[in-house]
């Protein structure tokens, strides 16, 4: 994805905002600083990465719903 799409913005935005979220652990929150950063560099990410920032999110919705 290009950097100027509207869709990698919003999502690093959102990448952004949960690497802060208290609710996660800091190894998790660490991993959203670096997948965030290869989002800026616009290098690609691949399917073990994005499988555990997708694992990131169930985890905090699971913990936000309980």
């Amino acid at each position: 994805m290009r950097y100027d799409d509207t869709r990698i913005t919003t999502l690093l935005a959102f990448v952004d905002d949960i690497a802060v979220d208290e609710r996660l652990c800091a190894l998790d929150r660490g991993f959203l600083v670096h997948y965030s950063a290869l989002l800026v560099a616009e290098e690609s990410t691949n399917k073990d990465k994005d499988q555990r920032f997708l694992r990131i999110l169930r985890s905090l919705f699971t913990k936000i719903k309980y």
